[in-house]
């Protein structure tokens, strides 16, 4: 069902995330932040991506919910610009020399400017996906997962005390998402589209070496790692936090 804009007391915000290869969708309560729906969306091999994609969004359990908000988390290969240096007209050109393995159309490449830490993201969005999206979703905004969440963590920095660089690796399916900050400034983001632990394991550890920190001093901060992998970390880096 399309979003509403209803204000009634049970509010719902449906996020679709969208990776290489599937989709996982979310069903949210606004008022509480509950998860109440979990799904994930394998591509049949035999349809086109936004052809399962349509059909999972058209099944009941997600059509009965009526949604005031609708958000599209893209997990695809991204690079950034600073945006001083950044040129609306050459984007697709610079993203398309970045990733020369891909071969999205100027109309699938998007930039999404993050405006707080002066940054622009650059990713791509198959445009059949899109457009199934917004034929049922027509208020859906869409965003580079990586951005919101170099976002919410520069919220989080910015009340920080820490003087130190502190690390965030974040983990999203088949996606590893690496990034630094210190005092309160970006100073590294790196993606690794890896699926096991022991893989996440090698490149969380080499990654936190390749930038000199320090087991003494740093911190380590983890979404979405296993429990086995957390046991694994705890025995190189000193200091871990885990965060939602």
């Amino acid at each position: 069902m399309q979003v509403t804009g209803s204000k009634s007391l049970k509010s719902y915000r449906l996020s679709i995330r969208v990776f290489t290869g599937g989709f996982s969708l979310y069903t949210y309560n606004l008022s509480n932040g509950k998860l109440l729906e979990e799904e994930s969306v394998a591509v049949n091999q035999e349809e086109e991506p936004h052809e399962s994609l349509r059909k999972a969004l058209e099944r009941p359990r997600i059509m009965d919910y009526e949604y005031d908000e609708v958000e599209v988390m893209v997990c695809s290969s991204i690079t950034r610009v600073p945006l001083d240096e950044f040129r609306r007209e050459e984007y697709p050109s610079l993203y398309r020399l970045t990733f020369s393995k891909n071969r999205f159309r100027d109309d699938e490449i998007h930039y999404e400017i993050l405006s707080g830490l002066e940054v622009v993201e650059l990713y791509a969005l198959e445009a059949n996906v899109e457009k199934t999206i917004l034929e049922l979703y027509p208020d859906a905004k869409i965003h580079s997962i990586e951005g919101r969440y170099l976002e919410n963590i520069a919220e989080r920095e910015k009340n920080s005390s820490e003087e130190l660089a502190r690390y965030y690796a974040i983990i999203e399916q088949t996606q590893l998402f690496i990034c630094t900050f210190q005092g309160g400034n970006l100073q590294f983001a790196c993606s690794y589209f890896i699926e096991s632990d022991a893989d996440r394991l090698y490149f969380i550890l080499y990654a936190w070496k390749t930038l000199g920190l320090k087991n003494e001093q740093n911190t380590c901060i983890l979404k979405g790692a296993s429990e086995n992998l957390l046991t694994d970390l705890h025995k190189y880096i000193l200091h871990i936090e885990t965060c939602a």
